[in-house]
């Protein structure tokens, strides 16, 4: 889209009251139903237009960096959420009468901020189990918990709240391994308290991870008392006023707590450490005071818990004040000493909430061997045994995207394809060891990864799931097997539940396949899961196909659970091709399909996957499935695949597009979304990019889809889990309708639209 206005033309034409701004038109139009569309009779006007959008008394978007405010101004971007504490002068939006400070933390309300409903998650923290477990030596009991930290927006300030139109991401996978994931940012010149955007909350959310918001105090890099001067100031009472708003922001944008990255004092004092220690005390009992689920992790640069003797022991303040956990600082903190301190003092209570840490930044060539030894971080000596002393830290998680994937070669979209992969394999190691299999930790030749320490868990504890494997990325957009948007996208809100184990698979017989995912077919969105050969081809951005034999046999163990079964239907969908061969069709009829079951009763059964038939219309994807109704009064605790093959064949990619258990008579009853509001139109007359929003359908399903609609057709523009998009470059010249699409868990073919012309 053209740039629309220089920053200096923004800045003349900031007034109390915009001249674009329009009022919203009281609109008596009804809405026809028909069938699954529902039809708004009459045009609606904008809430807001003009070729720029404009700050108003009516009309802000909270704290913004310069940078931000020119951006938005001349794209209408949704941006995530960060502040200063004492907020920012006016001057930086351009009014010249006064130079007062705005926009402080404190006197944040998500109500008049018209950016808030853009950033809040949609998706509540899934409960979730230890699981059996892949390998003999990681931690059995979950006292062992994993508080991750990593950069998971490039940026503080300049990050889209509603995903993007870059395929290249952190699109993290493993959440299984992480039981509390920071989206660590923050900067002197942008802001130093920062929220995880809600694609992210989302991501973590549907596979059970927590996810914190961060308060950045950083004295090594420009902080000064006077930045912090409201950040500490209190009632009459003397209750800190800043305790109420960050619990009132968690709630309000559905995150899991804070971690107070404590660093003021780095290089002088700036603040006074018992102050600090106050503010998280009075969180702490106001969160209990609520019944609040919300948390705080508290970190300091002045070393580990066994190692604060040099200063005020900070660290067993916190605990003693009530912190969830604590970060132990990296370099001094090893096992033998942490263990030590806890036992001379008798801090047993606090021996799972401390955490001692690595810095994955550091430790490249040990990620990218898959050797990362763990031992002397957090286990100790017991006679010839090792034993877990403490809990897990991983500083930098994130950079085996960030800065481990730099030298990736290729051009365009292969590029970033590349990327994504060497990211995965680099994730992969880390995780799973030398081999990339989880189940082979703590043999020989396997390396040491995060597996090895950490048991997998679980979020599949109910009766019905679903998943269509999706990272929340693609370079085309699927539905039903079909392509109908051929497009790079990006959108973490709309990940599905990730696989329990990346990756276990047994081949014998001669079969050779591998796993991972692939971003040029699936089912559902974005990206199926392949089984293909290991062998990955940077020129086209994909896997060679693997091997399968004629009484070859692939199993992969994918799923842990805790799952009651009832009369439930195991289902998937699924594509087996061999250069142009269909191998699930019947003239090449070259696969058998099974699923392999296992249960808490130590019982297993492998049970055929009956082909019901092609999906008419969809690119060689068939539907499988199994009722499991034999099994009813059983609690299903693992699920895995086994491919036989009945002929020999090269080249082959089997694709997983969907699973799912659902009651066998399973329908989904969703309802519309009611009405669709366009907040603010900016354009140059011919594109224009849209702000909108709809209150949620009372009945949700899987995601919403939004539509331009073209001669009387869908033209695909996005996704979201949330009840706000913002669209880019839309051309209205073609167009004023518009379509939200509430689409169900199981069937794309079940939805409801709701259509609205913009008037």
């Amino acid at each position: 889209m053209k740039k629309l206005n220089s920053y200096l033309k923004i800045l003349a034409s900031v007034g109390l009251v915009a001249t674009s701004t329009i009022s919203v038109v009281s609109c008596t139009a009804k809405a026809k139903t028909d069938g699954n569309v529902k039809t708004w009779k009459g045009a609606k006007a904008a809430e807001n237009s003009g070729s720029q959008l404009t700050y108003t008394s009516e009309f802000s978007t909270g704290y913004k960096t310069k940078a931000d405010i020119t951006r938005q101004s001349n794209s209408g971007t949704p941006f995530g959420k960060y502040w200063m504490p004492n907020g920012q002068s006016e001057s930086d939006f351009g009014y010249t009468d006064n130079d007062d400070l705005i926009n402080s933390f404190l006197d944040y309300d998500p109500n008049t901020d018209k950016d808030a409903k853009y950033n809040r998650a949609s998706i509540k923290l899934q409960e979730r189990k230890l699981t059996e477990g892949s390998n003999s030596v990681q931690d059995k009991t979950g006292n062992v918990q994993h508080n991750a930290m990593g950069v998971v927006n490039k940026n503080t300030s300049g990050t889209p709240a509603q995903g993007s139109f870059q395929f290249d991401n952190y699109n993290f996978t493993n959440w299984q391994y992480v039981d509390q994931y920071t989206a660590w940012a923050g900067a002197i010149n942008e802001g130093i308290i920062v929220l995880p955007t809600a694609d992210i909350i989302d991501a973590a959310h549907k596979n059970g991870t927590e996810i914190m918001g961060i308060i950045y105090f950083d004295g090594y890099f420009g902080l000064t008392e006077q930045t912090l001067a409201r950040f500490f100031e209190k009632y009459g009472a003397g209750n800190y006023k800043i305790v109420d708003r960050l619990i009132e922001v968690a709630e309000y944008f559905g995150f899991d707590g804070w971690l107070w990255n404590n660093e003021a004092n780095a290089t002088s004092v700036i603040v006074n450490e018992a102050e600090v220690t106050e503010v998280m005390k009075q969180y702490v009992k106001k969160v209990k005071e609520k019944n609040s689920n919300l948390k705080i992790t508290m970190y300091t640069d002045h070393g580990g818990l066994a190692d604060n003797n040099s200063k005020t022991n900070l660290a067993k303040g916190y605990l003693d004040g009530g912190a969830n956990n604590y970060i132990s600082d990296f370099n001094p903190s090893i096992a033998a000493d942490t263990d030590a301190y806890i036992k001379a003092n008798d801090l047993e209570k606090y021996r799972w909430k401390n955490h001692n840490m690595i810095n994955i930044n550091k430790a490249k060539s040990e990620v990218e061997s898959g050797d990362i030894n763990f031992d002397r971080l957090i286990k100790v000596e017991n006679g010839d045994d090792l034993d877990f002393a403490t809990g897990l830290a991983t500083f930098a998680l994130a950079d085996t995207y960030k800065d481990f994937t730099s030298a990736v070669g290729g051009v365009g979209i292969n590029k970033a394809l590349n990327v994504a992969q060497k990211f995965r394999e680099l994730d992969r190691k880390m995780f799973s060891g030398t081999t990339g299999d989880p189940s082979k930790l703590g043999q020989s030749g396997a390396g040491s990864g995060i597996g090895s320490v950490i048991n997998e868990r679980t979020v599949l504890t109910n009766p019905e799931f679903v998943t269509n494997f999706s990272t929340g990325q693609g370079i085309k957009y699927f539905q039903e097997g079909k392509m109908i948007e051929n497009s790079i996208w990006n959108h973490r809100g709309v990940m599905d539940i990730m696989p329990t184990y990346q990756w276990i698979i047994e081949n014998g017989g001669g079969n050779n396949f591998d796993a991972d995912f692939t971003y040029s077919k699936a089912f559902s969105k974005g990206n199926a899961l392949r089984f293909a050969s290991s062998n990955y081809s940077t020129e086209n951005g994909e896997y060679e196909g693997g091997t399968l034999k004629e009484n070859g046999t692939t199993k992969v163990k994918l799923f842990s659970g805790d799952i009651p079964i009832t009369d439930q239907v195991m289902q998937i969908n699924l594509s087996a091709v061999a250069g142009a061969k269909d191998l699930l069709g019947s003239s090449n009829n070259s696969l058998d399909v099974k699923f392999n079951l296992e249960f808490t009763d130590n019982t297993s059964k492998v049970v055929e996957a009956v082909n019901n038939g092609f999906i008419k219309g969809s690119e060689n994807w068939y539907d499988l499935s199994a009722n499991l109704s034999e099994f009813t009064g059983k609690n299903l605790k693992s699920i895995g695949l086994i491919f036989e093959g009945t002929q020999d064949q090269s080249g082959v990619f089997i694709d997983l597009g969907q699973m799912s258990l659902a009651k066998s008579a399973k329908t989904e009853n969703i309802e519309f979304v009611d009405d669709i509001n366009f907040e603010y139109v900016i354009s140059d007359s011919e594109f224009a990019n849209i702000r909108m929003y709809w209150n949620e359908a009372s009945t949700k399903g899987d995601r919403y889809e939004i539509y331009q609609i073209v001669d009387g057709k869908e033209v695909f523009l996005g996704t979201t889990r949330t009840n706000a998009y913002f669209l880019q470059d839309v051309d209205l010249s073609k167009s004023k309708k518009f379509a939200i699409k509430n689409i169900s868990n199981y069937n794309s073919e079940n939805f409801k639209t709701t259509i609205r012309e913009l008037k």
